[in-house]
């Protein structure tokens, strides 16, 4: 798992936390509220009914007159008791709700429990205790209205975390963003593939880690470029000839092979082995920056003659000796071509050293045949 999607699933779990502490710490407040008012409208009704019925306690009881009082304030439908009792503690006056359940889920009912408990006063008649009244609020409407106030409580923190967590993914997701193509840098690395990211990430640490790739990446490509300079430079020394440029023995026989083998590449041609001779004579004579510049210049005029010729192949595979490969079918126009390059070079030597002569070979190749059979 990514570090992103930690990070995010660390803030929802964060969040949802949140979300149930503070919704549960809420509803328990509206509950109390609820339980406040229940008690306190209880004992203000009981205190009241208290005081109103003290004439009622007279010598003689007025049991009908009590009666229609506390009718008149349970047909309210406030209150699920109202107990009116003798100083005994015999009841004479009792109105009370049987088994009255709130219109809410029972998980929610049981869930909640408010606590409402009987609030009582007593009745007076001047100094003296002649009863008391015992008054419990119905606790459904309560139940009912915390329902209702815990649903858009609900639906209210539910739209505020979502909205949160939404914002607060994307401003992770944005911030790490530039993680991923930090990722893919290094693993272009891998592939030799180097490059810097020009895009600076906004965030300090991945900032910071942007700045150390692109530092390394310089480093990596500069010492890259260096390793490849250095193996061509090697290939060149393995496969070229130093004094003409052009391709050496090595190189020859395996651009040969490959000629005489591959299908796809063989045209019917002729093989040109050109020999100097002479030259060793004229190197002790005059030396053999001398004789260089004679092979180069053999070297030139072999490939100016062939330029505007089908050439496949040109190469210097021995101090004296150069080879050709021309795709021609025709042996008299092989002939000619072996006729010009003759009398080129040869004039170019007798004007150097009338001693310095050339003599040319001529080849025809055929498919598959082996490199050593075609130079022999």
């Amino acid at each position: 798992m990514t570090l992103s999607k930690q990070i995010i699933i660390i803030f929802v779990v964060g969040i949802f936390l949140l979300f149930v502490g503070t919704f549960t710490v809420t509803v328990n407040e509206v509950k109390g509220y609820y339980e406040n008012q229940l008690n306190q409208d209880a004992q203000n009704t009981a205190s009241a009914l208290g005081l109103t019925l003290t004439k009622q306690f007279n010598a003689q009881l007025d049991k009908a007159t009590i009666l229609s009082k506390v009718r008149a304030l349970f047909d309210r439908g406030s209150y699920s008791k109202i107990e009116i009792k003798d100083i005994n503690g015999n009841p004479i006056v009792s109105r009370y709700i049987k088994n009255a359940s709130p219109n809410v889920p029972m998980w929610f009912e049981n869930f909640i429990s408010i606590q409402n408990q009987a609030q009582k006063a007593l009745i007076m008649n001047g100094w003296n205790q002649v009863g008391q009244v015992s008054v419990k609020s119905n606790e459904n409407t309560a139940i009912q209205s915390l329902w209702a106030t815990t649903k858009k409580l609900f639906a209210l923190f539910l739209v505020l975390t979502l909205f949160i967590t939404i914002i607060g993914a994307s401003f992770i997701y944005m911030a790490f963003r530039p993680l991923k193509k930090i990722i893919k840098q290094a693993d272009d690395i891998g592939n030799k593939e180097f490059y810097t990211l020009d895009k600076k990430p906004r965030t300090k640490e991945l900032r910071r880690l942007s700045d150390s790739i692109n530092n390394m990446v310089e480093k990596l490509k500069a010492m890259f470029s260096k390793q490849m300079e250095e193996a061509e430079q090697l290939r060149n020394k393995a496969y070229m000839d130093g004094v003409t440029d052009l391709g050496n023995r090595r190189y020859f026989l395996e651009q040969l092979e490959q000629y005489l083998e591959s299908e796809e590449m063989f045209s019917p041609g002729y093989l040109l082995l050109i020999e100097l001779t002479g030259l060793a004579a004229y190197n002790e004579e005059n030396g053999y920056l001398s004789g260089n510049v004679i092979i180069g210049n053999t070297a030139n005029i072999i490939q100016a003659t062939l330029d505007q010729e089908n050439v496949h192949l040109i190469a210097r595979i021995g101090g004296l000796t150069f080879a050709c490969v021309v795709i021609e079918s025709n042996s008299s126009n092989i002939q000619i071509i072996a006729d010009d390059l003759y009398k080129k070079i040869q004039k170019m030597l007798e004007t150097n050293d009338p001693k310095l002569t050339i003599a040319i070979g001529i080849a025809r190749s055929r498919y598959q045949e082996a490199p050593s059979t075609l130079l022999h």
